[in-house]
């Protein structure tokens, strides 16, 4: 069985589904340790002058904790008005942002005092809108908690672990036969001249719909 093994991405980049599309067994690795400065929290939207980072503000003190047990912020919740009115004023005119506005809305709408809950709601959505059929499983549904690669493995029967070039897990040279790929995605049609590479994974389905989309990243990996 072919594995991939990453932590829950805020609204993921295109990789992350594309490595999704490539395996048996995706699994959402929240029970990691969360990371300052990655992709966990955080996601870039296009806009006219480029991009703009979207971010779940997160309580003090999370240095350490597993991301399903990392808090977001119980202050004012600005941060979701501001990143609803950053999709409709950049998105409002692509091709399909209506067909399924609806449904992204919901996912973000989603009441979650927790980091790993509510990146994981947007996951499972835009997983369902690009109609991948992986199964996707949560490490913390798994007796006791995988902290690592190699203890997620060693909970399924027989995996193979696939991982992308740019991305590969740091002990994953320590787990024997690893098959490593990179993602080449091409340029596409954005909403404003030029292409900024990067962006949060509904920059493409809002532009592309689900089909183009996940037909371009089935080819995009190598």
């Amino acid at each position: 069985m072919r594995v991939a093994v990453r932590p829950p991405e805020f609204l993921p980049r295109l990789d992350y589904f594309a490595l999704m599309c490539h395996v048996d067994m995706f699994v959402v690795a929240d029970t990691f340790q969360y990371s300052r400065q990655s992709y966990q929290n955080r996601t870039k939207l296009r806009t006219p002058d480029g991009w703009q980072w979207q971010s779940i503000p997160l309580e003090g003190r999370q240095h350490g904790r597993a991301i399903n047990e990392t808090r977001i912020s119980h202050g004012p919740t600005e941060w979701k008005r501001k990143l609803w009115r950053s999709l409709e004023f950049n998105y409002r005119s692509t091709p399909f942002f209506a067909h399924y506005v609806d449904d992204l809305k919901s996912a973000l709408n989603f009441e979650a005092l927790i980091l790993g809950a509510y990146t994981s709601a947007t996951i499972r959505c835009i997983h369902e809108l690009l109609q991948i059929t992986t199964p996707l499983k949560q490490a913390s549904e798994f007796a006791g908690k995988a902290r690592s690669v190699s203890e997620v493995l060693d909970r399924l029967e027989n995996p193979q672990l696939v991982v992308l070039e740019d991305t590969a897990q740091r002990d994953a040279a320590a787990l024997g036969r690893v098959e490593v790929h990179l993602f080449d995605p091409p340029a596409y049609r954005q909403n404003f001249s030029g292409f900024e590479p990067g962006m949060s994974s509904v920059d493409a389905l809002f532009n592309l719909g689900p089909q183009a989309t996940r037909e371009m990243l089935v080819r995009a990996i190598r």
